[in-house]
């Protein structure tokens, strides 16, 4: 092996290590998003301001089906 062929097999094997630890980062970072999003959907405050929202768009819709 010469010396140009031990280079180019050791930047290979850097730039796949360093694509999987990416991957890696990034599917952590996206994990931890979506279980606080999960905990959020369950939290007592956010489901009041869902329900809190319908009944106000549901208003709305009735008083526009009035006129």
């Amino acid at each position: 092996m010469t010396l140009l062929e031990g280079v180019n097999y050791f930047l290979a094997v850097l730039f796949l290590a360093g694509g999987v630890l990416a991957i890696i980062l990034m599917m952590t970072l996206l994990g931890e998003r979506l279980q606080r999003d999960a905990c959020r959907r369950r939290h007592p405050a956010y489901i009041g301001r869902v329900q809190r929202i319908a009944r106000n768009r549901r208003a709305v819709l009735n008083r526009k089906g009035r006129g």
